[in-house]
């Protein structure tokens, strides 16, 4: 169990549920546990876990050994100023990020503080099923200890990927942070045409959602057993002449692929921007 001070700054919708993965680990006990947010209902399931809680970040701050900066992009800077001046870091303190857009550098310069790493998760952690890209600064790169208590704590959101660059960054944000938006699209126009198709609301729900479950179970087993590749799979359900093949065909006339990667290509470049 991580025995440091971590203190989560930030328990809106992203921040919360990075705040329950990390309780529902027990890696973390909630004496070690702190959590600032302006709002109470946003506080009220770490009171209730005995984690000490509080309106104002600058109470916790000099206690702190990591703190998990789960604010708002656009504010980030400014607090991290503001901070510096009023001298709250603690010795040796650890700042992990998942804001968007916001370098490695732009965290240093505004702190004060060299030991930094940039955390981009995404929303299925809350089930366990997380995927988060990570890129850990050259001051921190080389204290093994420490940067398997930061390890551990990113494990804990579900798939955790090292990226050696923080360009990589903005790429996963591509992927796999604004990712489930992909597949929620992808849902809402398989219901739609089920609708169309004559089917129930709640019928064309139930049929995209489990069809969606039931390929991400089945690849997921296959690539387990190292079966399977995403293109052996379709392949498999592509028979000569057939109905998924008419479909295939249409979406490829159509640069369906193109279009999606594309899509994920203005996402990165979104991402650079911020």
């Amino acid at each position: 169990m991580i025995d440091k001070n971590v203190l989560l700054i930030g328990a809106g919708n992203m921040g919360s549920a990075i705040g329950k993965a990390l309780f529902s680990s027990y890696i973390i006990s909630s004496e070690h546990f702190f959590v600032a947010d302006k709002w109470e209902k946003n506080l009220a399931y770490f009171s209730d876990k005995n984690c000490r809680v509080s309106f104002h970040a600058e109470e916790l701050l000099p206690q702190a050994d990591i703190v998990i900066l789960a604010t708002k992009p656009q504010v980030l800077r400014e607090l991290l100023s503001e901070w510096r001046k009023k001298n709250l870091f603690k010795k040796n303190v650890i700042l992990l990020s998942i804001a968007a857009g916001i370098s490695v550098h732009d965290i240093q310069t505004a702190s004060g503080i060299a030991e930094v790493v940039r955390v981009m998760p995404n929303t299925p952690l809350l089930v366990g099923k997380g995927v988060s890209g990570y890129f850990i600064s050259s001051a921190l790169i080389n204290q093994k200890e420490l940067v398997q208590y930061i390890e551990q704590i990113i494990q804990c959101f579900g798939l955790a990927i090292a990226c050696d660059t923080e360009e990589k960054i903005n790429a996963i944000t591509a992927l796999s942070g604004s990712g489930p938006a992909y597949f929620f699209r992808l849902l809402e126009a398989m219901q739609e045409q089920g609708e169309q198709f004559g089917f129930s609301s709640e019928q064309a729900t139930s049929i995209a959602l489990h069809t969606l479950l039931g390929s991400g179970l089945l690849a997921e087993k296959a690539l387990e057993q190292n079966a399977d590749t995403f293109t052996s799979l379709r392949e498999k359900v592509t028979s000569k002449g057939g109905t998924t093949e008419a479909a295939l065909q249409f979406f490829t006339e159509n640069k369906l692929s193109e279009i999606f990667q594309e899509g994920m290509q203005v996402a990165k470049q979104r991402a650079e921007e911020l």
